[in-house]
């Protein structure tokens, strides 16, 4: 079952930590009038990989803009502050993510009036599962909790994992160590999958409940017919995001049971499961059987007018699978 709804995210009660989770040294930027707040937007810096070597991009995020303030000028306010900011700076490109169907971002986005052009890099999915059924996992494999002694080899396969993907953050052991510092996410929000006892897969959720929020706007389409399973419009959704999603060469098939071992164990106290990652495909393999609801976003990316590369990186990212950690959007 596809359906379709517009959400929209409460950064309660701390509008930060979700900019500090973006990126490193985030720097928030508003529109005051009356001493009131209209906008706000948010920008951070992350060491990635490109073409096996490491580079600083910019992460913008966080686009808030008060009701009565947006058909105004705040958004591009805010837009021209971030892009005069970041391009005083040292990173070589930024992006930024946004609703495919969002014409007014569209637009913003397109570059004008000192605003970098943002050009279309990805179009990802993020899926919504709702677990009307109780699904059965296959006996082939054992799917359990992490354990600590499993760290070691977790690491490993998050590194060898994350390789495949060009702006991986992954770029040491040290930097999977970071994740585990991270509000509410420890190494017991991993789901392992073994087969002989090896390790071939893993997965890791996420409740977010302490400093993000998700608001159901509007259900549209057929999900009206389950939406009394869900939250009334403009209520926030219990729900828990599938973060990262890894496995061996091969074993791609292990993500179907690692899902629904995870929605077994959290299925009484949450109504949705959000699910986002680079590939669709693997995401409808995976939550076969159970009614799904799907919101696509874009990726884009901006760089310096005068960037010789700019064209041809642009290419290269466009043919390549990009990393987003889409759990934070």
């Amino acid at each position: 079952m596809d359906a379709s709804l517009v959400v929209g995210v409460d950064r309660s009660p701390d509008y930060f930590t979700l900019a500090n989770l973006q990126g490193e040294n985030a720097q928030v930027f508003v529109v005051e009038e009356n001493g009131t707040i209209l906008g706000a937007v948010g920008c951070s810096f992350r060491t990635v990989l490109f073409e096996d070597k490491t580079m600083r991009i910019a992460y913008i995020g966080g686009i808030k803009i008060r009701l009565s303030a947006r058909n105004g000028m705040t958004a591009f306010r805010l837009m021209r502050a971030v892009s005069d900011f970041l391009l005083s700076g040292d990173a070589r490109f930024g992006v930024i993510l946004a609703m495919k169907h969002n014409e007014a971002m569209i637009s913003l986005l397109s570059g004008r009036a000192g605003i970098p052009k943002f050009h279309l890099l990805k179009t990802y999915r993020i899926t919504y599962l709702i677990p009307v059924f109780r699904r059965r996992i296959s006996r082939n494999l054992e799917i359990r909790l992490c354990r600590p002694e499993d760290l070691p080899e977790l690491r490993r396969l998050f590194i060898e994992f994350y390789q495949q993907f060009e702006l991986s953050p992954f770029i040491s052991e040290s930097h999977f160590d970071r994740l585990l510092a991270q509000p509410n996410f420890s190494s017991e929000n991993f789901i392992v999958a073994l087969r002989n006892g090896k390790m071939i897969a893993a997965l890791s959720f996420w409740d977010q409940s302490g400093f993000k929020r998700t608001i159901v706007e509007k259900y549209s389409g057929v999900v009206k017919a389950v939406r009394f399973l869900l939250s009334p419009e403009g209520e926030p959704i219990t729900e828990i995001a599938i973060r990262h999603v890894v496995f061996s060469e091969g074993c791609d098939f292990a993500v179907r049971d690692l899902v629904r071992f995870m929605i077994a164990q959290n299925r009484e106290k949450c109504r949705l499961f959000r699910f986002g990652y680079p590939d669709s495909q693997l995401i409808s393999s995976a939550s076969k059987g159970f009614p799904r609801i799907s919101i696509p976003v874009n990726l884009y990316v901006a760089f310096r007018g005068n960037d010789p590369e700019k064209d041809a990186m642009i290419r290269h990212l466009q043919d390549a699978p990009i990393w987003e950690d889409l759990s934070l959007h």
